[in-house]
């Protein structure tokens, strides 16, 4: 084969698969960008779940997890303090009907469920629908400590034995603007009972950080 051939060989392989390469190219980009993105973001100390009808908006989000830093403690060591706060949109008051989308709402409950249990999701949630949460979930415990028994997992009729109110708690003065403000009015703090999965050191972190924003 002769150098033009060669050429025309190339040129012609180009023609048929440049659309192929270019569209790896761009795969290869979009890869490199979420996975440096992944990498670079900071691991926090503790998550906090956010479960309500409406999600906050990150203006408000990022004073919240300011405020909550300053309940908490390095926990993984790095010199500092961070809280992610988790939204999981959801409206349990809300027949399956009135969702215009069943899957977003089948995912959000999937990623709430597995925050809760898993070794480095939420233990403490911020709640819209406290009753509505422990029916679907059966996770919180009560204020005392205690878990529902096993003869009445749930207790969902009980919940309020298991929450404190927004206006209760070390975070009732933090000053946000007045949508988000009424928004977290309606909340109440529930803690969840530890999960085999969790850590110990972690929940003990978890549980003093209760400890200061209950205020007891």
């Amino acid at each position: 084969m002769n150098a033009r051939s060669g050429r025309d060989a190339v040129k012609n392989w180009w023609h048929y698969h440049k659309l192929a390469v270019v569209l790896v190219v761009l795969c290869l980009i979009v890869a490199a960008v979420l996975l440096r993105g992944l990498f670079a973001r900071e691991k926090p100390d503790l998550s906090v779940g956010y479960v309500a009808a409406e999600a906050l908006p990150p203006e408000a989000v990022a004073a919240l997890e300011e405020a909550l830093a300053d309940f908490c403690e390095d926990v993984n060591g790095d010199g500092r303090t961070l809280v992610r706060l988790e939204q999981f949109a959801l409206d349990f008051q809300a027949a399956d009907d009135d969702y215009r989308d069943m899957d977003e709402r089948m995912a959000n409950i999937t990623l709430m469920t597995g925050s809760i249990y898993a070794a480095d999701g939420a233990s403490i949630f911020l709640l819209e629908d406290p009753e509505g949460f422990q029916r679907r979930t059966g996770a919180l415990q009560y204020l005392d400590g205690r878990v529902p028994s096993q003869e009445n997992a749930y207790d969902a009729a009980n919940w309020r034995e298991m929450v404190v109110p927004w206006a209760d708690s070390a975070l009732a003065g933090l000053e946000l603007d007045d949508n988000a403000r009424k928004q977290l009015e309606r909340m109440s703090l529930g803690l969840c009972a530890p999960s085999p999965r969790d850590d110990e050191g972690t929940t003990a972190a978890t549980e003093r950080m209760w400890s200061r924003l209950i205020q007891k």
